[in-house]
């Protein structure tokens, strides 16, 4: 993509050195080069993870680096102290009082679209709250689809508030299903994942059942009973290979299930919503919020969980709205 300089808007337009933008794992706007004639080059996307080697590339021209900037940091700042408290509450009262200030500021944007915000707010949220995948890992996901990357990233922090909604507040427990959604189709993406393959997952998270049609009628048996057998397979591999990086085993169970949909039209074991656990369902349905070809957008995040309750679990819709809707901030401590 190439642009003027004076097409991005003076209060985003931010002239930055790449060693300040290390700091972040994710995008925090689109990040652009400036060339000789004045004119932008995206290097990379809101969102996209924050590959040093492209950094660096850039950096060794020595030509400045623009960044359109659209995360709040001051929010980000607020929920993450919240986020803290709940980390180390020593009591039910503590952990009770931190998930009604984390859901008050949530509600605030993505439920009421009272404020600005946007997904990519959430995606640095999760990420300095929880994120601790090793380097080799980090590259090994993020280099077998990077537009998957990303929209794990936004999984793993609408689990976490989906958890929070219907009342999980252990803080290992967060995140723990917090990383388990980089890790969903890990047996794929070991090797980077082929073309048909991506758009197989792209089909079946828009709509479960055709990514498997499609599939059957452009490859082999063979490559269709690995992208079937993945979600066992993912299990199997994270459960061996990076089992360390989880507080408890039992959470990657769900990495069985995460295909599955909740009208019975997944796979591998076509279960439908009422066969489902809450975690289960969560899983499931924070994979249907987002869709990896889409763009991170300013204000996309508000009203957002409103508008995607029509894809997601009714347990799920109606402790969002239980926790959101409320006449007054207790009830949210009482959803609890």
């Amino acid at each position: 993509m190439t642009d003027h300089l004076s097409m991005l808007n003076d209060e985003q337009k931010i002239k930055i050195q790449g060693q300040e933008l290390l700091k972040y794992k994710f995008a925090p706007g689109n990040i652009f080069w400036i060339k000789k004639n004045n004119k932008l080059v995206r290097i990379l996307k809101t969102g996209d993870y924050m590959d040093s080697e492209i950094l660096y590339k850039y950096m060794n021209k020595c030509a400045p680096l623009v960044l359109e900037r659209l995360i709040n940091v001051k929010w980000i700042e607020e929920v993450f102290e919240h986020f803290m408290d709940l980390k180390h509450a020593k009591n039910l009262n503590e952990q009770i009082d931190a998930r009604a200030k984390i859901l008050k500021l949530i509600g605030k944007v993505y439920w009421h679209g009272l404020a600005e915000g946007s997904l990519i707010d959430l995606i640095n949220l999760g990420e300095k709250v929880f994120f601790k995948i090793p380097p080799k890992i980090t590259r090994e996901l993020y280099q077998g689809e990077m537009n998957f990357f990303k929209m794990n990233a936004l999984t793993g922090i609408v689990s976490v508030l989906f958890s929070l909604t219907v009342g999980y507040m252990d803080f290992e427990f967060l995140e723990d299903i917090y990383h388990v959604s980089f890790f969903v189709d890990y047996s794929l993406l070991e090797n980077k994942i082929d073309w048909t393959m991506k758009e197989a997952i792209v089909l079946e998270v828009k709509t479960p059942g055709e990514g498997v049609k499609e599939l059957s009628k452009q490859t082999g048996k063979e490559n269709l009973n690995r992208f079937v057998s993945h979600p066992g397979q993912s299990y199997l591999g994270v459960k061996e290979k990076i089992k360390d990086l989880f507080n408890t085993k039992d959470c990657l169970h769900l990495l069985t299930k995460h295909h599955e949909a909740l009208n019975g039209l997944g796979f591998p074991f076509g279960l439908a919503e009422n066969q489902l656990s809450d975690l289960e369902s969560i899983i499931i349905s924070s994979s249907r919020c987002f869709q990896s070809d889409k763009e991170l957008i300013p204000g996309d995040g508000k009203e957002f969980f409103k508008d995607i309750r029509k894809f997601i679990s009714n347990r799920i819709s109606v402790a969002l709205k239980s926790c959101f809707e409320s006449k007054g901030d207790s009830n949210i401590s009482k959803a609890a």
